[in-house]
């Protein structure tokens, strides 16, 4: 019944004012008593509030000691972070700027899933610098200048690396730097600071891959002016045991010439101008998988390229060549007059 509801019905029966009074008493403190379950609720709200405070402190006092101490890498707070800046020397040539072609990429990175631009000199067609992603992770790699971080340094797959964070208010950023290969690598990551655990980790993953790779040989295997063309060339699969392809690529990442042979160290390729046309051959002493040596010619014909094979009956013995020295071809050691059939270059399907 409603407070005034049952204020009217008591004065029906007209009590006296001093039963008057200890009723209404009554009712006002039941109103103002909160039954058993109330309290209940109230205190179990309350220790629920408390526990996010607490974890969400020990949450902030985690993210931002935990830096310091990564297991592979020891981040040390820095005040100073790598930035992406590399001063062009006037001796490299003008910049040739491309995307790094399949090939590229598997040998600069492996598996890691990178994206970026890379800049070529155009003096002798190695790489300047390339900028690129993983996942977060900025990724820098410079022909130039070292390792700016002035943190200790920590051995990572026989490489020294060194290793930086930097808080920003709410945000956090992480950088690791080291030197391989001739270049510098700068790696740098940043967010929140609720996602500094994985930032972390994944900065200090791709840093321990790509300290764990070896040398990629486009980094070394350059070449300038072969059919007109300048790029590098690279060892791409062993099909059978011992037996190995080598690939020419352009700069734009084109396929211009298949060599093989029985060398892992270098293709036994040599570029000449054979029909005096100024765009020079590429001549390959070809070994093949049942023991035959043959010499093969690429050559460019007004923008096709062609793979030329020598005709005529030779032995398996019989070992067809071309003299680098002499710049003439042989047989058996002998120089000698060949017949070439050339046919549109194909290279084969990967």
């Amino acid at each position: 019944m409603k407070k005034k509801n049952f204020k009217k019905a008591w004065d029906s029966i007209n009590p006296d004012e001093a039963a008057k009074v200890r009723m209404l008493e009554n009712i006002n403190s039941k109103k103002r008593t909160l039954s058993p379950r109330a309290n209940h609720r109230l205190i179990v709200l309350a220790a629920a509030v408390g526990v996010l405070v607490f974890a969400t402190a020990l949450a902030i006092f985690t993210k931002l000691d935990k830096p310091t101490d990564s297991g592979l890498l020891n981040f040390a707070e820095s005040d100073f972070l790598p930035e992406s800046n590399t001063d062009w020397d006037e001796s490299w040539g003008d910049p040739s700027v491309r995307q790094l072609s399949s090939d590229e990429k598997q040998e600069l990175f492996g598996d890691l899933d990178v994206t970026g631009t890379a800049v070529f000199k155009s003096s002798d067609n190695t790489l300047a610098t390339f900028e690129g992603v993983c996942s977060n992770t900025k990724i820098l790699l410079n022909s130039s200048g070292s390792a700016d971080l002035n943190t200790e340094s920590t051995i990572l797959n026989d490489v020294s690396v060194k290793a930086a964070y930097k808080i920003s208010g709410d945000d956090i950023s992480y950088a690791t730097e080291f030197e391989k290969n001739g270049y510098v690598y700068s790696l740098t990551t940043s967010g929140s600071l609720f996602e500094s655990k994985t930032l972390e980790d994944e900065i200090t993953e791709i840093t321990d891959e790509l300290t764990a790779m070896g040398t990629p040989q486009v980094l070394d295997n350059r070449f300038t002016d072969i059919l007109g063309f300048s790029g590098y060339y690279m060892l791409t699969e062993k099909t059978t045991p011992s037996f190995y392809l080598w690939r020419y690529y352009t700069n734009d990442g084109v396929c211009i010439a298949e060599l093989t042979g029985y060398s892992a160290q270098e293709p036994a390729a040599y570029v000449a101008d054979l029909d005096g046309d100024g765009i020079t051959e590429l001549i390959c002493n070809a070994v093949y998988g049942d023991g035959a040596q043959r010499v093969v010619v690429f050559r460019n014909n007004n923008g096709v390229i062609e793979r030329g094979t020598v005709k005529g009956d030779y032995l398996i013995s019989d070992i067809v060549a071309f003299d680098p020295d002499t710049q003439t071809f042989t047989v058996n050691g002998v120089a000698s007059e060949l017949n070439f059939v050339y046919s549109e270059f194909i290279p084969v399907e990967d």
